[in-house]
């Protein structure tokens, strides 16, 4: 989230000729993800304050992540994912998708990435409070048909956390963590 240096480092690309369409298209999108995390920064200050978000324990075989759910942004999801969590549901999951740099993804039973809980929920992005994808951020996977929509409203056991911003996702999976 050094988004000032990014924009440095991007001025010397272009003054060297170095940069193509793609890279000028994510470029021009760094003042907008520098204000969203800013705002972040200001939500995360204020969730420090009142102190009243669940916190849970991740245990991995690479460690222990300690996780903030967003319990007032994102109720549905952080309602049930505690729901399952209280029920062990995730005990010996893994993570079947692992993208370096991108992203780790778990909750499947089936471990490959098709299995739910049994059941779904609604998707919370478009509510005023929800979140935006930072590194370490939490959120909801989702399923899509056979054309490769979204279905905002198939969230049930899968997450996956970020490894790095990935605001072309922030308004169709809702980030509860």
């Amino acid at each position: 989230n050094r988004y000032t240096e990014v924009e440095s480092i991007f001025k010397v690309l272009r003054e060297r000729g170095l940069i193509d369409e793609n890279k000028e298209k994510f470029a021009a999108g760094i003042p907008l993800q520098m204000e969203k995390w800013n705002k972040e920064l200001d939500r995360r200050k204020s969730d420090s304050e009142k102190n009243n978000n669940p916190i849970v324990e991740l245990r991995t075989s690479k460690g222990i992540m300690k996780i903030e759910l967003f319990e007032d942004d994102a109720p549905e999801a952080v309602n049930s994912f505690i729901y399952l969590v209280e029920r062990k549901y995730y005990d010996l999951k893994p993570f079947f998708r692992v993208e370096k740099g991108l992203v780790a993804q778990t909750g499947c039973e089936k471990g490959d990435g098709s299995g739910s809980a049994g059941f779904t929920f609604r998707g919370e992005t478009d509510l005023p409070t929800k979140r935006n994808h930072f590194r370490g951020s939490l959120a909801v996977a989702l399923g899509g048909d056979k054309e490769g929509n979204v279905d905002k409203d198939s969230g049930s056991s899968q997450f996956y956390i970020a490894k790095t911003d990935l605001p072309h996702l922030d308004d169709d999976y809702t980030v509860f963590g």
